[in-house]
């Protein structure tokens, strides 16, 4: 997958305003590094592993910039066999005040293997991570080993929070719908906050009213096909929900309450995957990883990824587009 020059830009940074999505209370407005007019997103690429992926991003209000989190997937892994270069990951940091440039924070800090992975052994994957009410919860996938293919060992969701989005400490493992259970994304609807999540390609839904105890909610809505990444953002009035079909890229859905209705929109005209969207005020980010590059012991590029940020935009037939 290639970068095209649309996929790469972002747009002036002067309107930032408000920056942690999925809260309520009023954040410290971020720093404008540069003055208004184009500037291009540059990528972000593992310094350690080279395979960023699965992002998320986030204001974080005591650093003073975005935070993204990523699986920190081990594209170089000279040994191995299958994709246990896909397993043993941590959960990546970097930060970037204007998407022009990156620092790389290391890895997420804490208890229940959070920051030794391949000590467990284990696995972290597809993080999502929010604030609300000054403490910071992170949703992620954890599997209980390091394997060779994508069939073996049991997976679930846990639970971790923080006071500064750097080091975690856990609070439980979600018991959801089966043992198979990856990519939380979780969003308030009103007055209660709900997970979307695949359980073996299908998207299911989870409700709770205090981002510690979850309630099954059934299936997100019927699918033509398999899908993973769920990531929910409303905008203006409407919640669009960004879905990866690991073949043709992001498709959108849209809906009126967040709750249900959703209804196919339109696919995302480039190649990327695992899309995540940042609310920044009035704005919308789109946060997604794409083939990065090959080089050192990926020269082919089948292994490495990078992230890319770009900004979203509704056209005028009422659909989820990237901004040119």
């Amino acid at each position: 997958m290639q970068a095209t020059g649309r996929f790469l830009r972002l747009a002036a940074l002067a309107s930032f305003c408000l920056a942690m999505p999925n809260s309520r209370a009023a954040q410290p407005a971020p720093p404008i590094p540069i003055p208004p007019g184009e500037v291009h997103s540059k990528p972000f690429l593992d310094p350690q592993w080279a395979g960023s992926a699965d992002p998320c991003m986030v204001w974080n209000a005591e650093a003073g910039e975005y935070f993204v989190y990523y699986t920190a997937r081990r594209a170089n892994l000279k040994e191995g066999k299958g994709v246990e270069w896909m397993h043993g990951s941590a959960v990546g940091i970097a930060s970037t005040r204007d998407g022009a440039g990156w620092t790389y924070r290391g890895t997420c800090k804490g208890d229940d293997n959070l920051d030794s992975p391949l000590k467990a052994p284990c696995s972290w994957w597809a993080p999502h991570v929010l604030r609300h009410d000054g403490v910071y919860h992170m949703y992620v996938t954890w599997v209980d080993g390091i394997y060779p293919t994508w069939n073996l060992g049991k997976k679930a969701i846990k639970h971790f929070t923080s006071p500064d989005g750097i080091t975690w400490k856990f609070q439980s493992r979600l018991t959801l719908t089966s043992d198979r259970c990856i990519d939380p994304a979780v969003y308030r609807v009103g007055d209660k906050w709900w997970m979307w999540f695949k359980d073996a390609g299908t998207i299911k839904t989870a409700v709770s009213d205090d981002l510690d105890k979850w309630t099954s909610g059934g299936k997100a809505f019927e699918q033509p096909c398999q899908y993973e990444a769920p990531f929910v953002s409303a905008w203006n009035g409407v919640y669009y929900l960004l879905v990866d079909t690991m073949k043709t890229g992001l498709h959108v859905y849209r809906s009126d309450n967040g709750a249900g209705g959703w209804t196919y929109l339109n696919r995302l005209p480039f190649t990327a995957s695992h899309g995540g969207i940042c609310e920044v005020g009035d704005r919308r980010l789109l946060v997604c990883h794409c083939r990065a590059s090959g080089t050192g012991t990926d020269p082919e590029n089948k292994r490495q990824t990078q992230i890319l940020i770009a900004e979203l935009t509704v056209n005028a037939d009422g659909k989820l587009v990237v901004k040119k």
